[in-house]
């Protein structure tokens, strides 16, 4: 298995999420905002961490994939409540597909963190894409996968 099949699987699991359209969940493509899409994710790497199992020719890597949850900005009430629909939807879609609908390799897909990218309050600013503003959260989730690997000694 690679990141990239692990992030499609992610991919089609959120894509299906009510309430977003299928053209507004991507791999780290942010020009989307620039268009006013409402709500969107944004996919990014997170990084990765491999580990040795106590089996012969295998490894489990857990790969961390950043969900960047964005609801364009119209008052503070509005973005708080969309925001809070969304990530609950997005924990519950992963928590749903913890193999992410049979991904090969993949052990388990789980949400382990989140936090606002620029916390939505009076004093603050919201995010500027291209004439919208955006409240951006961003929501970690993490997959393990079993990888085989091949000796060649």
């Amino acid at each position: 298995m690679s990141y990239a099949a692990v992030e499609a699987g992610l991919l089609s699991r959120l894509q299906s999420i009510q309430g977003f359209r299928a053209d507004a969940v991507v791999h780290g493509n942010w020009q989307l905002l620039s268009r006013g899409s409402n709500p969107a994710i944004v996919l990014t790497y997170g990084g990765f961490i491999a580990e040795d199992v106590m089996q012969p020719g295998v490894r489990q890597i857990t790969w961390t994939i950043m969900c960047n949850l964005c609801v364009r900005y119209q008052t503070d009430a509005q973005v708080h409540s969309e925001a809070m629909t969304y990530r609950q939807r997005i924990m519950e879609r992963v928590q749903a597909y913890p193999t992410l609908n049979r991904v090969t390799g993949v052990l388990q897909a789980s949400v382990m963190a989140g936090a606002p990218v620029n916390p939505a309050h009076p004093q603050f600013d919201p995010l500027p894409f291209g004439g919208h503003k955006y409240y951006i959260e961003r929501i970690q989730v993490n997959i393990v996968e079993d990888l085989a690997v091949t000796l060649a000694e």
